[in-house]
């Protein structure tokens, strides 16, 4: 079976079953909302082939912010709809990279925005919480991450 074809069905079965009950959308809601800027059929298809994703760009974006995809890393195929042959394309998710503590704080930047008004409060808790500095709202969340704050280590 080709690529097409089982991204196919598996956006069938996923649609299917993604719909059927309140807390299977529930999470399809929530994973659209990290990657609004993606088509609903596309968010299906990010969701069933990995519902725990954070943070997904292609490649050459990874690596132009300065980290690299880790040998083995996963990616997730989603339809490229800018070609008019609707071809596939393929994103990796943050968890699957590496790179500098800098590469990393430019991801955060460029992912994140933060009001003005909620920043002192948000680095005050990261800081009460982890012990981040309070240079800016980039230093607590890799200082965060960095000391498993998340999970999983970057």
């Amino acid at each position: 079976m080709d690529r097409v074809t089982y991204l196919s069905e598996l956006y069938e079965k996923s649609r299917t079953a993604l719909t059927k009950d309140p807390e299977s959308w529930k999470g399809l809601l929530s994973g659209m909302a990290r990657y609004y800027k993606y088509s609903f059929d596309n968010n299906v298809l990010i969701y069933a082939q990995r519902p725990d994703a954070s943070q997904l760009a292609v490649m050459d974006i990874w690596n132009k912010i300065g980290r690299r995809v880790n040998r083995g890393g996963k990616s997730i195929a989603v339809i490229d709809m800018s070609n008019p042959k609707a071809s596939l394309k393929y994103l990796f998710d943050l968890m699957d990279t590496n790179g500098s503590h800098e590469s990393l704080r430019r991801v955060m930047g460029y992912m994140w925005e933060l009001e003005e008004q909620y920043r002192p409060g948000i680095i005050t808790k990261f800081h009460d919480q982890y012990g981040t500095d309070t240079a800016g709202i980039e230093s607590p969340l890799c200082g965060a991450s960095h000391k498993g704050a998340y999970g999983k280590r970057i």
